[in-house]
């Protein structure tokens, strides 16, 4: 999935949000950044992106920009508040979107 650099958490919000998720889960594995839109406890996979490509690197540098912190964005004719956190999952750092309906 290739999406412009300077969209890519919307288009990511966008996607999750068409599908009734209430959040994201990006995650680094073995060269890879998988992320996964969230309901409840239940998560299916909307993405991968190699994590050296520009891609991954926007994705992870846009978040840890986001982190602790809420923002409104606009999706569409939508408008969300996301709040992303920061967690350890097996020595790396992986992040938390919420989305909420704004």
């Amino acid at each position: 999935m290739k999406i412009p650099r300077r969209r890519i958490v919307e288009d990511l919000v966008a996607k999750a949000s068409a599908m009734g998720a209430g959040g994201l889960n990006v995650e680094y594995k073995d060269g890879t950044e998988y992320v996964c839109a969230m309901k409840g406890q239940m998560g299916v996979g909307i993405a991968q992106f190699r994590s050296d490509g520009v891609e991954a690197q926007a994705l992870r540098e846009e978040l840890a920009r986001l982190s602790g912190k809420r923002g409104d964005t606009k999706v569409g004719e939508g408008e969300y508040t996301i709040r992303v956190e920061t967690y350890e999952s097996f020595g790396e750092t992986a992040f938390l979107v919420e989305i909420v309906d704004a």
